[in-house]
């Protein structure tokens, strides 16, 4: 039996698509099968809704799931759906055909990402979440990259490779062209969302609804990531309505509402407000306004609003009101320390381009529209590293600065093996995995001919996990404190008590527990947290991508920090055997005691901008802080003050401790309850209990600290 029409018949569409002509490239194959995919997949009933699609994305779902495509490795197996299902067929001709299919499947280079060794996929390996360009798809239309795809062999010497680009491309069109229709089809005559399609996205859009509705189609073609730049993009349109009388701002909260629940629906990510326009000037605009409104109470998506100094107050009010109401949006990042940092990156990103920095997945920096970014790509744990580290150097070492530089030395020979590694997961990547539909939405791939994962895209990093940074400070600075300045123990000894995770060594444990630490102002061991750092940025940042630019260093552990510490064993800070490493760049949980003026000192003792892949810094705050305006202006006050010491980006959680301690007990009176992780916002009771416990465990800033 032929497989490519059986897995058609058994509902497996996409599959179905890759495997109907097995000698083309893997970009046609992989295109087919996205147009097949499109052509049959069985579309949601339509129920009222303001925007279509809604709810979770089916669009690329099939009946068994067996091979689906996916935004960041194109190609999804649920190897274990197969083999169940071979094992529940009874008929033998079938079975016989699912078995060929595994053997094929089982064949095929579709785990490049493990290329990459696990002790380096702190918070991610081989990942990578982008922007497509929504804008160019709002103002030209479908109908014109189709012109483009055709001007492509014309453009460029004749080669196979560029016949598979457009064909592919073609396909892929064809597929997104065979599902408008049928969506167009599908909708009651007088509804009018059927109305705009009749327009949106072959045609350029021409009012807000339509702009909205194309920018939510696209979304979920490209399969829920991000949005990148919402409000520069959708800002004209609803200016040019509202001011027409088409529109109100009370409509237009609702249809951006609506888009956050589509986010929120299949946990979408980043969407960037504000900031900077083309030409320098700020870029804030009544969508601004609308976006942070429409997201109070909501978990995602993950909101960045980019400060500008002269950024209005208005802007920064109504973000701290939607704050306020324990979302965790937005997050907030410093305007002026993001463009320096990138001008400064060796990035050669184009004056006219870099303000259209923007971040995907939690907060990983990349550009709207023109970027493909491993984000992440991969990380490493520098507790564990230091571990190692300190089994070779401690027992022998006759000085601190040997323990350090043992350290720094371990750190290199990791960072090395990290970049060759997953330099080796984007070549192979860009040979079988190559992404369609990105080359069709992402800038430069279709007009320089070049495919996406191949460096199509005109702008090309790596983003790169730090983990651990506060445990090592901590850590290093009990070394030098007991070991070498005050002789209360050897190295040797040390170490001993580290094996016994402390067992039976309550006086030492609280003599550790006694040391100055992170996040307390306290110079240092601030210090060695800042030689550490920049010592890690500046070796990451010397290696170059195989898909072209460098690797950027970012701190942003998300829900990742409880993970990364159960293999790691006891470490000098007086951190047990398998407990959590520090999140993201902050002090370690409950270490801060001095009040948030003390711990942004601490965390900006070092250059901010040498990792520009974000450097995320959670901090809770009293939720009586966000009731008042005088209460908002302190906490807008410690914002100022965090971007002025060269803080570029910080996060919020607003909840009381007793709601917290409450949820715990009961989560089911909480199902709403939303905090702050380290890149995104996530319901409360649905963290693991390691997490919920550390988040409890962040001290929590009122005004009596400010």
């Amino acid at each position: 039996m032929e497989i490519s029409q059986f897995l058609r018949n058994a509902g497996e569409f996409f599959a179905s698509g890759f495997f109907e002509e097995e000698s083309a490239s893997p970009f046609c194959r992989i295109s087919r099968g996205i147009r097949r995919q499109l052509e049959n997949v069985p579309l949601p009933a339509y129920q009222g809704e303001c925007l279509y699609p809604s709810g979770i994305n089916g669009l690329w779902r099939t009946k068994n799931g067996i091979l689906t495509f996916h935004y960041s490795y194109t190609l999804a197996y649920d190897r274990n759906a197969l083999v169940g299902l071979i094992e529940q067929v009874s008929n033998s001709q079938e079975r016989n055909v699912w078995e060929r299919l595994k053997e094929k499947l089982d064949s095929y280079p579709l785990y490049s990402h493990q290329l990459i060794s696990p002790e380096y996929t702190v918070g991610g390996r081989g990942y990578t979440h982008s922007i497509p360009n929504y804008g160019r798809v709002l103002r030209e239309g479908l109908l014109s990259y189709q012109s483009r795809i055709s001007a492509l062999v014309r453009k460029y010497p004749a080669g196979p490779w560029l016949v598979d680009l457009s064909s592919g491309l073609m396909d892929v069109l064809e597929g997104i062209k065979a599902l408008w229709s049928r969506i167009c089809q599908s909708l009651p005559s007088d509804s009018p969302v059927r109305e705009d399609f009749q327009v949106v996205p072959w045609q350029p859009a021409k009012t807000f609804r339509q702009a909205l509705l194309a920018t939510n189609l696209i979304f979920y073609l490209d399969g829920c990531d991000s949005l990148g730049r919402l409000d520069q993009e959708l800002g004209p349109y609803y200016d040019q309505d509202f001011q027409a009388g088409l529109i109100t701002e009370e409509a237009a909260t609702e249809l951006i509402r609506a888009l956050w629940k589509n986010f929120d629906a299949n946990s979408g990510w980043n969407v960037v407000l504000g900031g900077s326009d083309v030409s320098g000037r700020p870029a804030y605009n009544r969508l601004t306004l609308v976006c942070l409104k429409a997201a109070r109470k909501m978990r995602r998506p993950n909101l960045a609003l980019r400060i500008r100094r002269d950024m209005p107050d208005e802007y920064f009010e109504e973000a701290l009101k939607t704050l306020g109401t324990g979302c965790g949006l937005p997050a907030l990042y410093n305007e002026e320390a993001y463009l320096q940092a990138l001008h400064q990156s060796h990035l050669n990103i184009n004056f006219r381009d870099i303000c259209q920095y923007a971040f995907g997945g939690c907060t990983e920096t990349m550009m709207h529209g023109m970027s493909n970014v491993g984000s992440l790509d991969g990380g490493i744990n520098l507790a564990g590293i230091m571990n190692n580290s300190l089994k070779k150097i401690l027992p022998w070492a006759t000085s601190f600065n040997q323990v350090v530089s043992g350290l720094k030395k371990e750190i290199s020979q990791a960072i090395e093996n990290l970049c060759r590694q997953v330099n080796a997961d984007q070549e192979q990547k860009a040979k079988w995995r190559p992404q369609p539909m990105r080359t069709l939405l992402v800038e430069d791939c279709l007009d320089a001919g070049r495919e996406y994962n191949a460096g199509g895209a005109r702008y090309n990093w790596s983003v790169i996990n730090v983990g651990g940074l506060a445990n090592v400070a901590d850590s290093l600075f009990a070394i030098k404190k007991l070991v070498f300045d005050e002789r209360v123990v050897t190295g040797k000894k040390f170490l001993q008590v580290m094996r016994s995770n402390f067992k039976k060594e309550v006086a030492l444990l609280k003599e550790i527990r006694q040391l100055a630490k992170y996040g307390n102002d306290e110079n240092e061991v601030d210090y060695l947290a800042k030689e550490v750092a920049e010592y890690v940025f500046d070796d990451l940042t010397q290696y170059a991508c195989w898909r072209g630019g460098r690797f950027l260093p970012g701190c942003l552990m998300f829900v990742t920090y409880v993970g990364a510490g159960q293999s790691v064993p006891a470490t000098p800070d007086g951190r047990h055997k398998g407990e959590p490493i520090a999140d993201s760049i902050g002090p370690y949980f409950g270490r801060e005691k001095k009040g948030p003026t003390a711990m942004l000192m601490s965390v900006t003792r070092f250059n901010h901008q040498k990792a520009p892949g974000t450097l995320v810094l959670n901090m809770r705050l009293a939720k009586s802080l966000f009731s008042s305006y005088s209460g908002r202006k302190i906490v807008k006050d410690l914002v100022s003050t965090y971007f002025f010491l060269g803080g570029m980006q910080v996060q919020i959680t607003v909840v009381d401790q007793m709601v917290l301690k409450e949820a715990m007990k009961n989560p089911e009176k909480f199902p709403d309850l939303i905090i702050r992780v380290g890149g995104y916002s996530e319901y409360f009771c649905r963290l693991d209990r390691h997490l919920q416990e550390t988040i409890s465990a962040r001290t929590e800033y009122g005004k009596e600290d400010s």
